[in-house]
């Protein structure tokens, strides 16, 4: 139990350390995970995210086939390790693994978003057209499905309120 919780927290510190764009702090942190659970998929994914951050595109490339080997439905590998093959100019293994990507999930904007920017460089613009267009698209219902929580939200604290279960704040 107490290896799990430290997973936990070192991956907390290391995707913080990402966040706060120390992406060597997180790769450090992300290598103790490793060490401690080297089952843990999405530590490949998220320590593949750091590599590519720092240009290491070789180390970023293993943990992202680690990541899919482990979880070949890991949408977020795919599209992550297709902007590795970008980077590095090999745009058809790109394009596969965001067409891979979507395919798996197919609301994953970030993916028909890099799909849009390759397809336009190849001269494709209506293709990346239609991408943006669902780009926008999931963006809009994105946003709308937020909104419905955060009412949902504040409909059952109004409810709770009115029956007097939460206690008025101190104006």
């Amino acid at each position: 139990m107490n290896s799990e919780i430290n997973v936990k927290t070192l991956f907390r510190n290391g995707m913080a350390a990402f966040a706060r764009t120390d992406y060597q702090e997180a790769v450090a942190l992300f290598n103790q995970i490793v060490d401690l659970d080297p089952d843990f998929v999405s530590v490949f994914t998220s320590r593949g995210a750091a590599h590519f951050k720092m240009n290491h595109l070789q180390e970023a490339l293993a943990d992202f086939n680690r990541a899919i080997d482990m979880a070949p439905d890991n949408s977020k590998a795919f599209h992550l390790r297709g902007l590795v093959f970008q980077k590095s100019g090999d745009t058809e293994k790109a394009l596969d693994d965001f067409n891979r990507a979507i395919e798996i999930d197919p609301e994953y904007g970030a993916a028909y978003n890099s799909r849009a920017g390759l397809l336009f460089n190849a001269g494709q613009g209506e293709a990346a057209d239609n991408d943006m267009q669902m780009v926008q698209h999931l963006a809009n219902k994105q946003l709308g499905e937020y909104a419905n929580e955060i009412n949902l939200v504040r409909t059952d604290y109004m409810r709770l309120e009115a029956m007097e279960i939460v206690p008025e704040l101190d104006r």
